[in-house]
């Protein structure tokens, strides 16, 4: 996104350059004039700097356009993810009984889909990519820890002599004990999904 910016601002350096040795090469033309103070010369600098000025904001708004589309795609991306995320929460708060498949599979599909996004974003941004690849790293192991919240009991200190979570027949049982640490582990999530789309929007 920022060589696009870097050619712009080149373009525009070359424009000037172009226009300043037009109006050189036109010098001996000043002769001919449209009345007494205005030559032909004068006439074809202003015409081609217009046009070269022209160019220049054409090639910086498409650049714009170009960069404002490449972040809608990753913070859609995110959205998607987080979107995943509060209705996982929503079901967790709702009912002790989950399925196994399904939950492992949406929390493992979100993974896998923001590391493909954040992949993504490293060839395009690679600045932006290793300034918050820690952020993301972070990001990442919380959603493991969430897929073991849901899956090991082990994961849990729990001194009822309950298991927190149980699984039997392809279902989660899960105890009201473990539920708001699943709970601050899923807003934990969203909010650094959240954090990740400002940063993006900013960029």
């Amino acid at each position: 996104m920022r060589g696009r910016t870097v050619v712009s601002i080149l373009v525009g350096v070359a424009s000037f350059i172009i226009g300043w040795t037009l109006c050189a090469s036109f010098n001996d033309l000043s002769y001919f004039s449209l009345d007494q103070s205005i030559s032909v010369a004068d006439v074809l600098s202003i015409v081609v700097n217009i046009l070269l000025a022209i160019l220049v904001a054409v090639m910086i708004e498409r650049g714009m356009q170009n960069q404002r589309v490449e972040k809608d795609f990753f913070i859609s991306e995110l959205n998607e993810a987080q979107q995943s995320f509060s209705d996982l929460e929503r079901m967790c708060s709702r009912n002790n009984s989950l399925s196994l498949q399904l939950t492992v599979y949406e929390v493992e599909k979100a993974k896998k889909n923001l590391v493909r996004m954040w992949n993504n974003m490293g060839e395009q941004e690679g600045n932006f990519h290793k300034k918050h690849n820690d952020e993301f790293l972070t990001l990442i192991q919380n959603i493991k820890t969430l897929n073991t919240q849901f899956s090991d009991s082990n994961y849990y200190k729990d001194k009822t002599g309950y298991k927190p979570i149980t699984i039997k027949r392809n279902h989660i049982y899960l105890n009201n004990t473990v539920k708001q640490e699943i709970g601050r582990t899923f807003s934990i999530i969203k909010d650094a999904i959240f954090q990740l789309k400002i940063a993006i929007n900013n960029i």
